[in-house]
């Protein structure tokens, strides 16, 4: 399995901050040593390398720099690649040295398949670190404009959340789909990406208060294992997952560079999912929510507010006989005004919005209730390579998981407008054999406190049992002079 490449950081941005040439135009007076997969594959180059590797006495210098030496005198010193430093071949350099036989053409589609891998690795460690820098002139603006001031996950299982979709994000950029070529190979740095963010100690919830330094530390983890990837393979070392170079190489999938296609948008679209990322933490820590009914006509639904309301006929999707409104619910002892909307739904940042978010989270509810962390890795790699416009790259923040908000769903529709409180409080209540999950992932269940509060205030409304199956309200004390507000 491999994942599809929505793209690297854009030509032209990749360029001026490398001062890459133009990967089209490749440089041989000999017409047809143009590399192509096709050409790789009629040559025989990947059974070449293997039987040139094993010729190769002293192999303690690693693969590329045996493969220069050997083709590329007089400057084999020349040929030095990392995501800080382009290496460029020279064809006349390997004719004058090698002739112009099989053996010296194939070296010399090989030269070129690690120039190409070692772009494609510049631009995804330049894609991320222009991801970064954009989000982090911002990253001030998202805490204060998308959170209530005490609003910072009370443990755990958000941060751990937000570092799973972080993790997730930029592996989907360390494996591309080239050439129509399924891969498995790339996995291993898409893997160790993962790895790196989920299980960096120095991502803690303390440093979330401060979200650009957050997002930072994240982008640097993920950097690091594409740089000491790219690294390890042009040394002829292992990548993080066992493999070598010319397993990358193999089948010409780099004969060629890097495709438009393929060179778009990665930094914008990974700043976009950064940010979204960090909304749907602080909303999820401000017991955001959503709650689903069933409704024949959504766009004329009326039992909830019409800002916060979302139908799959705003996606251009066909109707699905569902109305799905989003809520906040502030904390306690706070007035919160009406109509409830989740904190700054109404000034979103461009190329996301609230209904996105909504649809979001309603197709991961969908595909696996509250825990979509758990199938997230999988779901992902699976849409990626289909590559439709449900993908994530077509998509965008519209995919499923990336936004996670709770999903009441109640077919009734008395969720969307339960009893309220004087200042505008609102519980869900009723969410079928679901309320008690659907409870605790919103939030409700975090303390004693709040569940005393939820629960006595649904059970006061006659809307959920003590102990039964619509709800979870034994484990907490029921004190009829608990206020409610």
């Amino acid at each position: 399995m491999r994942f599809f490449c929505i793209a690297a950081a854009s030509v032209l941005a990749a360029h001026a901050v490398t001062g890459l040439p133009s990967l089209l135009e490749k440089r041989c007076s000999i017409a047809s040593w143009v590399p192509t997969p096709d050409g790789w594959k009629s040559l025989g180059v990947d059974d070449w390398i293997r039987s040139w590797w094993n010729s190769v006495p002293d192999k303690s210098g690693g693969f590329v720099k045996a493969l220069a030496d050997h083709y590329m005198l007089p400057d084999s010193s020349s040929f030095q690649c990392s995501v800080h430093r382009e290496c460029q071949p020279n064809c006349d350099h390997v004719v004058s040295t090698g002739g112009e036989g099989k053996d010296a053409q194939s070296a010399w589609f090989t030269l070129v398949g690690i120039e190409n891998l070692n772009y494609w690795l510049m631009y995804i460690w330049n894609g991320i670190n222009l991801a970064q820098t954009n989000a982090n002139s911002f990253a001030g603006s998202i805490v204060a404009d998308f959170s209530t001031a005490e609003s910072i996950p009370p443990n755990n299982i958000i941060l751990f959340e937000l570092l799973n979709f972080f993790g997730s994000i930029f592996s989907i950029a360390v494996a591309p789909f080239k050439g129509g070529i399924l891969q498995p190979v790339p996995i291993g740095i898409a893997n160790a990406v993962i790895l790196s963010v989920t299980g960096s100690p120095d991502l803690t919830l303390d440093k979330l208060k401060a979200y650009g330094e957050f997002v930072g530390t994240a982008a640097s983890h993920a950097r690091s294992v594409i740089e000491d990837s790219d690294n390890a393979l042009m040394e002829g070392r292992a990548d993080h997952d066992g493999h070598f170079i010319w397993e990358y190489l193999q089948g010409g999938q780099f004969a060629l560079p890097t495709s438009s296609e393929e060179t778009q948008s990665l930094d914008s679209w990974l700043q976009t999912m950064l940010v979204a990322g960090g909304i749907n933490a602080l909303w999820k820590s401000d017991r955001t929510y959503i709650v689903s009914s069933d409704s024949p006509d959504c766009r004329s639904d009326t039992r909830g507010p019409s800002q916060t309301r979302y139908c799959t006929e705003d996606s251009g999707e066909a109707p699905d006989g569902k109305v799905h409104y989003a809520y906040m619910m502030p904390p306690f002892g706070q007035p919160y005004p009406q109509p409830w909307e989740p904190i700054g739904s109404d000034h979103m940042p461009d190329d996301i919005s609230l209904k996105d978010a909504i649809k979001s989270s309603v197709k991961a509810y969908q595909a696996a209730g509250f825990d979509y962390t758990k199938v997230r890795q999988d779901r992902w790699a699976t849409a990626m390579m289909q590559n439709g416009p449900d993908s994530p790259q077509q998509q965008g923040v519209k995919f499923e998981g990336v936004f996670t908000i709770p999903v009441c769903y109640d077919s009734s529709g008395r969720s969307i407008t339960p009893v309220r409180t004087d200042d505008g409080r609102r519980f869900p209540c009723r969410c079928g054999d679901e309320t008690a999950a659907f409870a605790t992932a919103a939030g409700f269940f975090q303390d004693v406190y709040s569940a005393g509060k939820y629960c006595n205030f649904c059970l006061n409304n006659e809307d959920i049992l003590v102990g039964g199956p619509n709800g979870d309200c034994s484990k907490y004390l029921y004190d009829p002079d608990l206020p409610i507000a």
